[in-house]
């Protein structure tokens, strides 16, 4: 059932041309007008790389999403994709483009939540967290966001940090709490919290009894490690190196839970943020002695992420204030 909307709702169409008219190159002398339709096919196939792709995710047959491209290249007057072999590949145009049609769309999905009484028209945000700050926090920065009105719908994706930031690149995302360095000079990134990366062994391993100079204690170990991309194995492998040299990893995991479990249940050892295991309920134990050099080489921030042109709708907005008021209130 289509919800009811008010006279404001009704004049959607002619403010999304307002703002076409204001946000789009002079010199793509399209005609026609948009349609919302058309506007999602594009900023779908742009990010899946398929008619085909796209024609699922909206559910949708190919010919419609065809269509829908055929028809918003006629309006804007400019090819948007060339094709190569069986993908898409967007053209200039369409990248520029691409944000400011998914403003378009965050403007009409914000518009529609706002006059509409039931949460299940507002469109959710999309919000990526690594796979530390994901189980960490953000459950507490969900539920004081819903405390506020209207609530937030959400949808949640855990990924190491490098994947995080290829989809807050690719506009898949509206915001991303990760982890390690942020190198890419073309993402907003906003300090957040501090965090401290342990070296962690089951709490009955004899490592717990060595004493002396950390290589010396550490020597002859093996290691399960995080996967490459994740920002706490990037945050490892450069701090330990002038310590111990490359470390002799036997697992590689891209999933916590296991990882400790393993820790708990063979001699291998591991690097972990503090904030990622419960000494009494996990069965481990941090490896202490291991030096002032290291455990600051081991200290390291969580950033918030966006891309500079993806439009950030109220929603976004206070999710993030809920996540710096955390960090205010861990600062205090």
């Amino acid at each position: 059932m289509q919800p009811t909307y008010t006279a404001e709702a009704e004049s959607y169409r002619e403010k999304v041309q307002a703002f076409l008219a204001e946000k789009l190159p002079a010199d793509w002398a399209g005609t026609g007008s948009l349609e919302g339709d058309e506007l999602e096919a594009f900023t779908t196939v742009i990010r899946l790389g398929s008619v085909s792709a796209a024609a699922v995710r909206l559910s949708r047959t190919q010919s419609a999403v065809s269509m829908a491209i055929q028809d918003l290249e006629t309006v804007l007057g400019t090819a948007l994709f060339a094709r190569r072999g069986r993908r898409l590949v967007a053209t200039e145009a369409a990248e520029r483009l691409l944000p400011r049609a998914l403003e378009m769309i965050d403007r009409s999905h914000e518009i529609e939540g706002m006059l509409s009484a039931s949460e299940d028209h507002r469109h959710p945000i999309a919000i990526g967290a690594s796979r530390t700050v994901g189980p960490a926090l953000m459950p507490e920065i969900i539920k004081a966001a819903r405390q506020t009105t209207p609530a937030p719908r959400v949808t949640l994706t855990i990924r190491n940090s490098e994947a995080l930031l290829a989809m807050v690149r690719s506009f898949d995302l509206d915001v991303a709490f990760v982890e390690g360095d942020v190198t890419d000079t073309g993402l907003e990134c906003e300090p957040w919290l501090h965090d401290r990366l342990c070296l962690v062994a089951r709490n009955d391993h004899p490592v717990h009894g060595r004493s002396g100079p950390v290589a010396r204690r550490l020597a002859g170990l093996q290691w399960v490690l995080r996967e490459r991309g994740s920002g706490t194995r990037e945050i490892f492998m450069r701090a330990i190196q002038p310590a111990l040299g490359a470390p002799d990893i036997a697992v590689e995991v891209d999933e916590p839970e296991t990882q400790k479990r393993i820790v708990r249940e063979t001699d291998l050892i591991t690097c972990m943020s503090a904030r990622g295991f419960d000494a009494d309920a996990d069965g481990l134990a941090e490896i202490g002695g291991t030096g002032r050099d290291l455990r600051q080489a081991l200290t390291r921030r969580f950033w918030i992420v966006r891309h500079p042109q993806r439009y950030r709708r109220e929603a976004v907005r206070r999710v993030t204030d809920r996540a710096l008021a955390l960090a205010v209130a861990a600062s205090n």
